[in-house]
C-alpha cells in the first residue's frame, strides 16, 4: 500500500468514525489544551497554529515519531501537554494534572485530589465504566508503578510512581490525563 493511499485510507476511517459517533448521538472526545479545543484526528496544522497562539509549541526531534512539546509563554515555560500526530492527524494529546508537573513532593492529600479532579474532568462527575491495568516495571536505578485508568470514550489517566531501588524514596511522580485514538 503506498503512502497516499494510507493516508487517504486513515483520514477516511478516522473522519468516517468521528462522523459515526457524532450520528449516534455521542459526542467526540475533546480536551482543551491553550484554550483549544482537541479531538484526535485533527489535523495537524490546525492542532499547531491553533495552540500556538497562546503557547510554545515545539516539534520534538525523535526519529520515527510525530510529537510536539507544548508550553507556557512564560519565564518558567511549564509544560502544558504532548502532542502525538500519526499520518497528519492528532492521535493522542496528554497533560501533567499535578502542580508543577510532579517536580516536588506531594502528600497524600495532594495525590488524592488530583487524581479525583483528573478523574471528574474526563467523566463530568457521571458513573462510568472503566477498565484499570497496574503494571509494574523494575529499572536498574528505579521501579515504576503505573495505574492506568482507560475510560470508554478513548480519554485515559495514568500514574506513574518512581522509587529509587537503593533508598526507596520517591524519584518522580506524574499524573497524566491522555486523550487518544
Amino acid at each position: 500500500m503506498s503512502f497516499s493511499t494510507t493516508l487517504i485510507a486513515g483520514f477516511f476511517f478516522t473522519t468516517l468514525s468521528l462522523f459515526a459517533q457524532q450520528r449516534a448521538g455521542r459526542p467526540v472526545p475533546t480536551m482543551e489544551i491553550c484554550s483549544v479545543k482537541l479531538y484526535i484526528g485533527m489535523p495537524k496544522e490546525k492542532v499547531v497554529t491553533s495552540a500556538a497562539e497562546s503557547c510554545n509549541v515545539t516539534k520534538v526531534d525523535l526519529q520515527k515519531t510525530d510529537m510536539w512539546f507544548v508550553t507556557e509563554k512564560t519565564v518558567e515555560r511549564k509544560a502544558v501537554a504532548i502532542l502525538d500526530f500519526e499520518l497528519g492527524r492528532l492521535s493522542r494529546v496528554s497533560q501533567s494534572r499535578l502542580p508543577n508537573g510532579g517536580r516536588s513532593e506531594y502528600d497524600a492529600d495532594s495525590l488524592a485530589r488530583s487524581l479525583v479532579l483528573a478523574l471528574n474532568s474526563q467523566t463530568d462527575g457521571r458513573d462510568t465504566k472503566a477498565i484499570i491495568r497496574s503494571i509494574v516495571t523494575q529499572g536498574k536505578d528505579s521501579t515504576s508503578y503505573i495505574l492506568v485508568i482507560f475510560l470508554p470514550d478513548g480519554h485515559q489517566v495514568e500514574l506513574n510512581l518512581m522509587v529509587n531501588v537503593q533508598t526507596g524514596k520517591t524519584v518522580g511522580l506524574d499524573l497524566n490525563e491522555a486523550l487518544m485514538k
